[in-house]
């Protein structure tokens, strides 16, 4: 496998933001380059930021029906006034950008903007500005987490078959090799597999997106593939994948990236 390898910062790979780390990421609004979501939301990629986040959220309004994703618009531009004052009547509030909202096209980012005052668009940025914005991203739920019920409809059943990986026709072991394979093998594959659950948590399902940062983050927490480290039992396997993702969350800088 690569072998990891030190990366000189030059101005090629540098983030243009803070300009003292490698740049992990690409925006694909303006090409420039970033290392962490910090960067990414800060003042001097505001304009990009505020755009993507608010593109995912309309996103996610428009896959719902009409009146409860204006629910959901009305709550998120009342939430900075809810610390600030009592509102005297929610069914007023909500007419009034029921009506606003009426006929407009949930699926454009654009058009739904358009029909915000200033004032809502102020407290709308400043609402994609504070933590609370990622509560509205939905999570992804990895496909082994399904659980079949005693009946179950084709079509979820089809639906859910659909979403996971394709299985590759893989040759028998015992006709790659006439050895029977160490007992530290399938801890081995625990370690790997654990690495890939956490990777695909991380990247929040998109993982295909981000092919080579995904690679990187499991080559670094999996000991196995990083080092070649043999694993004797299943929970030295999972501790140690448990421990390398808590130094990736903690210390960006942990992972490893092979170019």
């Amino acid at each position: 496998m690569s072998k990891a390898k030190i990366i000189e910062l030059d101005e090629t790979n540098t983030c243009e933001f803070c300009c003292n780390a490698l740049a992990k990421y690409t925006c694909p609004k303006c090409q420039s380059k970033y290392c962490t979501l910090v960067c990414y939301q800060s003042e001097k990629h505001l304009q990009c930021s505020e755009e993507f986040y608010k593109d995912c959220i309309v996103k996610e309004l428009a896959q719902e029906d009409n009146e409860e994703a204006k629910k959901k618009m009305l709550e998120i531009l009342k939430r900075s006034h809810l610390e600030e004052e009592e509102l005297d009547s929610d069914d007023d509030d909500f007419a009034d950008i029921a009506d606003r909202l009426a006929g407009v096209d949930l699926d454009d980012a654009d058009q739904v903007w358009e029909k915000l005052t200033k004032d809502e668009q102020q407290e709308f940025v400043a609402f994609l500005k504070s933590e609370d914005v990622t509560k509205l991203i939905p999570s992804w739920e990895p496909w082994w987490s399904h659980k079949s019920p005693n009946v179950e409809e084709i079509e979820s059943c089809q639906l859910y078959k659909s979403e996971c990986p394709q299985l590759i026709k893989i040759r028998d072991f015992r006709e790659i090799s006439k050895k029977n394979p160490a007992d530290c093998v399938k801890y081995n594959l625990i370690n790997v597999l654990a690495a890939y659950a956490f990777a695909t948590r991380y990247f929040n399902g998109e993982h295909h997106d981000f092919a080579k940062e995904v690679i990187s983050c499991v080559v670094t927490i999996s000991l196995t593939l990083k080092n070649n480290q043999n694993f004797d039992d299943y929970e030295s396997a999972v501790k140690s994948v448990e421990y390398e993702s808590i130094m990736v969350v903690t210390f960006p800088s942990y992972i490893l990236y092979f170019y």
